[in-house]
């Protein structure tokens, strides 16, 4: 094992030589690609797991290295600041960027994320207990440190953000909505086919007049019931020019599946329509498991969230549409506001929440919850 694991040494000192003589990005590379055939080699001849972890260690501090005399270069206007880009006219004493886009990306991770001494430490231990530590788990390990900062950061930032008034007018749709600003998001709740004679009519209605409060940059979440009449009653409206329905979204719930039929399946799901401004920005659903067409949360049934009446939608998913779809400051319009729970859920957030209803035990609850009412 000893004379195995001989040849490798030699190798890892010499990239040691280089790295601490290396000036260039492309200095740099040599290194990058010396030590990854050094860690391969030791590998191949069973060197050992701490000969192999020698060699990687060289590699990470490699990369740290090569992020850094990049990033200087660029800074500089020595090194080009795109890969990959034929098309971009480069000047000719601008080097081009010396390795793909993705390892300079993953060569910056691993240098914001360690110091040569927690690459020392980790590599020691990942030894000491006979373990390979490849330079794929430190990306991995440097991805999860930036997703659970990033969640931090915007945990702070909730904390800190001021709390808006929930503002409900006591009145119908049709009296309040034309009065009402363009807005950033349109978030709501209308009632479903079971409670309208017509359907159609209903949808065809109130919806365009709706949307056409969105801004070009603005997003809209309608909730509607998982039946075919009523699905087939708003697919039929189409929606203004500067907006689009992109998606039919399913919220699902696992808690209350009321009675079992007989001849057809549970129906534990309700549509949600997502229409998307034509300039709208990208999402702010930074969790994997909010990007989903699917969002499954748990109804409010008292042991999940109070619940104040029937189809009254979690907080949890309330707040995760506000946060995906708008900024603190942002108008979030709820034209069937209920008992005010997507009135709640933005304002809590930062946004300017408005909404109608014209029920007087569903405004009497929206108040007791928090909201004001528009007198």
């Amino acid at each position: 094992m000893a004379e195995r694991a001989s040849g490798i040494v030699e190798y890892v000192s010499r990239a040691k030589r280089l790295l601490t003589q290396a000036r260039t990005a492309e200095e740099v590379r040599q290194v990058l690609d010396l030590a990854a055939f050094a860690a391969e080699l030791g590998r191949r001849i069973g060197a050992g797991t701490g000969a192999v972890n020698e060699a990687l260690l060289f590699r990470a501090k490699a990369m740290r290295k090569l992020a850094d005399v990049v990033d200087e270069g660029q800074a500089k206007g020595e090194i080009a600041g795109h890969g990959g880009d034929r098309s971009k006219v480069r000047a000719p004493d601008v080097a081009p960027l010396p390795v793909a886009k993705q390892r300079l990306d993953e060569a910056r991770r691993i240098r914001d994320a360690f110091t040569d001494d927690d690459l020392e430490r980790r590599f020691a231990e990942a030894s000491a207990g006979d373990r390979e530590l490849p330079t794929s788990r430190l990306i991995a390990e440097a991805k999860h440190g930036e997703r659970e900062t990033g969640k931090r950061e915007r945990e702070r930032s909730r904390a800190a953000m001021a709390p808006e008034v929930a503002e409900l007018t006591a009145c119908r749709w049709e009296e309040w909505l034309p009065a009402q600003p363009i807005c950033d998001l349109l978030l709501t709740d209308p009632p479903y086919s079971t409670d309208i004679e017509d359907i159609r009519a209903f949808a065809a209605a109130w919806l365009p007049v709706a949307l056409a409060k969105v801004k070009r940059t603005g997003r809209a979440y309608v909730c509607i019931g998982a039946y075919p009449a009523e699905l087939a009653a708003y697919l039929a409206v189409p929606p203004p020019a500067d907006i689009t329905l992109v998606q039919v979204l399913v919220w699902t719930y696992r808690n209350t599946l009321g009675p079992s039929p007989s001849h057809d399946y549970k129906l534990n799901w309700q549509a949600v329509l997502y229409y998307r401004g034509l300039d709208a920005p990208p999402l702010d659903a930074p969790e994997m498991v909010e990007q989903f067409s699917v969002q499954d949360v748990n109804a409010p049934d008292g042991r999940h969230g109070d619940r104040w009446h029937a189809w009254q939608k979690p907080d949890a998913l309330a707040e995760r549409f506000v946060r995906h779809a708008s900024l603190p400051g942002a108008v979030v319009l709820d034209p069937f506001a209920g008992t005010g729970t997507f009135l709640l859920a933005a304002a809590r957030l930062g946004r300017q929440a408005r909404g109608c209803e014209p029920d007087a035990q569903m405004l009497a609850t929206a108040e007791e919850r928090g909201c004001r009412l528009a007198r």
